[in-house]
């Protein structure tokens, strides 16, 4: 998928997998997470790049649109912050 793609610590797998479980079941107001396709590789693809979509807020020029963000973690999590790109 990524040619940015690294090998994570299994600690920071198991971190990224926890957190993606609850951003897929309790995601906050305005976020949604997108699964993977079936084109993805591999989980540690899944892993390393996540896809959501948030909604512009009320009453700011943003409301009424949907923007998805695709965020780049790497091995270093959490210690240093992922990449945010948008899409």
């Amino acid at each position: 998928m990524s040619a940015q793609s690294e090998n994570l610590p299994p600690r920071v797998a198991k971190l990224i997998m926890r957190e993606i479980k609850k951003l897929a079941t309790n995601p906050p107001d305005g976020v949604r997470y997108l699964p993977p396709s079936d084109e993805d590789d591999g989980i540690d693809d899944c892993l390393n790049e996540i896809y959501a979509e948030i909604d512009g807020p009320a009453e700011t020029p943003f409301f009424g649109g949907r923007f998805r963000i695709k965020l780049v973690i790497g091995a270093d999590f959490p210690t240093v912050a992922p990449k945010g790109k948008w899409y």
